[in-house]
C-alpha cells in the first residue's frame, strides 16, 4: 500500500488499472487500503491460479481504451483460459465505488451489532455459514475445504442470506434488512466472472465461490484466536504484541493497523461477535505446493532426459525399479515463475511426453 501511495503522490496522480494477480487480493481490507492509487482494480477474492496470459490482454491495453475496458477484457480473457478444474472469480472495482462499499459494510456492522443486543445472533450465524468462503484459514493446515472456519466471505452472498433471514417473521429486523440491500445495491456495481468445479488439487472438494469482494466472517461465537485468528488482531489499536502460530513462544508485535478498521465498523461488530478470549494471534499463511510435489520418507530418482525437436521438446524418462507409479504428473516451471505448473498427467504405461509449442527459454 505505501509503495502504490508512493508512486501516486498519495492518490493525486492514480494509476488507470492495477492487476491484483495474486490469490485472496479481492478483499475489502486490501481493496480500501489502496484505493486511491487506481482508477479501477482487477482482484481475485479467491485462488487465483497461474496462467498469466497477459500477452493475450496487451491489445486491450489501447491509450483510447477506458480503465473499465481494460478491466473488463482481463477478467474475461483470465477466466476463458482456465478450466472448470481451476474453479475462481475475479473481478473489477472502481477504487472510487470502494468507499461507499466500505459505508455499506461499516452500516451493516451497525444493525448486527444492534440485533446482536435483541438476541438474534442465531440468524447471523445462520446467514453467515450458508454463505460463499475463500480458502484462507485451512489450507494453511492443508484443508482445501471451502467453508467455516475459514475467515474470509463473500460480501455479497452475506448480505443476501442476511436480507432473506431477517426479512422472516421470527427474526423480523428492517434495520439489517435495509443495510443489507444498501450493502448489495453498490455491489451491483462490481463486474466479475467465475467459474465452480472439482480443483484438480483437490478433486474430491467442489468449490462454488460465485461472489465478488470478501470480508471477514462471523464464524462460531467462541471460536478461539487460533483459528479466528485475522479476527483477534482486526483491532485500531498499535502497537500490537500477538502470539506466533508456528512458534507460540516467539512473540510478533503489529506495528500498523488496516486502514478500514481505523475508518470503518465492521471490527466494532466482530469485537461484540466473539465470546471466547481473543488473545492476539497471527495463524500460518495459506500456501500452496502441488500434491505431485508434496512428498515424505525415502524418494526414488528416475533418469529424466529432453530432446528439442521441431516445435517443442520431448521429455523421456525410466520405469521406476522400485515402486509402481498410477500416473506421471509433468511439472514445469517458467523462467521467473514462483512456483511448478501441472503441464501434464501421463498415463503409468508411458514413458515420454512432448511439450509442443515450447521455444527456448519458454520453462
Amino acid at each position: 500500500g505505501e509503495a502504490l501511495l508512493s508512486a501516486t503522490d498519495d492518490g493525486a496522480n492514480p494509476f488507470d488499472l492495477v492487476f491484483f494477480d495474486q490469490c485472496f487480493q479481492g478483499n475489502l481490507d486490501i481493496l480500501y487500503e489502496v484505493r486511491s492509487a487506481a482508477r479501477v482494480f482487477v482482484a481475485s477474492p479467491n485462488y487465483a491460479w497461474l496462467v498469466a496470459p497477459y500477452q493475450m490482454y496487451l491489445p486491450y491495453f489501447a491509450p483510447a481504451a477506458t480503465p473499465e475496458e481494460m478491466a473488463n477484457a482481463i477478467i474475461r480473457i483470465y477466466q476463458n483460459r482456465l478450466t472448470d478444474g481451476n474453479p475462481n472469480a475475479i473481478f473489477w472495482v472502481r477504487g472510487s465505488d470502494i468507499g461507499a462499499i466500505a459505508d455499506a459494510v461499516s452500516n451493516l456492522g451497525d444493525a448486527l451489532r444492534q440485533a446482536l443486543g435483541a438476541g438474534k445472533a442465531p440468524f447471523i450465524l445462520q446467514a453467515a455459514q450458508n454463505g460463499r468462503y475463500a480458502d484462507t484459514t485451512q489450507c494453511g493446515r492443508g484443508n482445501l475445504h471451502l467453508g467455516p472456519p475459514d475467515e474470509l466471505i463473500g460480501a455479497e452472498r452475506l448480505a443476501e442470506n442476511l436480507r432473506l433471514r431477517f426479512s422472516q417473521v421470527d427474526a423480523d429486523d428492517p434495520a439489517v434488512v435495509a443495510a443489507a440491500t444498501g450493502l448489495l445495491q453498490v455491489l451491483d456495481r462490481v463486474p466479475s466472472t467465475f467459474r465452480v468445479g472439482y480443483p484438480y488439487i483437490e478433486p474430491n472438494e467442489f468449490w462454488n465461490y460465485d461472489d465478488t469482494i470478501t470480508l471477514l466472517a462471523p464464524l462460531l461465537r467462541e471460536t478461539p484466536a487460533g483459528i479466528a485468528w485475522r479476527a483477534s488482531i482486526y483491532r485500531p489499536t498499535v502497537p500490537l504484541p500477538a502470539v506466533w502460530t508456528p512458534d507460540p513462544q516467539q512473540e510478533v508485535l503489529i506495528t500498523q493497523p488496516f486502514a478500514f478498521v481505523q475508518d470503518g465498523r465492521w471490527d466494532e461488530f466482530l469485537a461484540e461477535w466473539y465470546t471466547a478470549p481473543m488473545t492476539p494471534t497471527v495463524g500460518e499463511w495459506c500456501n500452496y505446493v502441488p500434491p505431485a510435489v508434496v512428498i515424505s520418507g525415502t524418494v526414488e530418482e528416475i533418469d529424466l532426459t529432453a530432446v528439442p525437436q521441431q516445435g517443442g521438446m520431448r521429455l523421456a524418462w525410466s520405469q521406476p525399479g522400485a515402486s509402481t507409479p498410477a500416473a506421471y504428473h509433468v511439472l514445469v516451471r517458467k523462467p521467473d515463475g514462483i512456483n511448478e505448473v501441472l503441464l501434464a498427467i501421463v498415463d503409468a504405461t508411458v514413458q515420454d511426453y512432448v511439450v509442443e509449442g515450447a521455444a527456448n527459454g519458454t520453462w
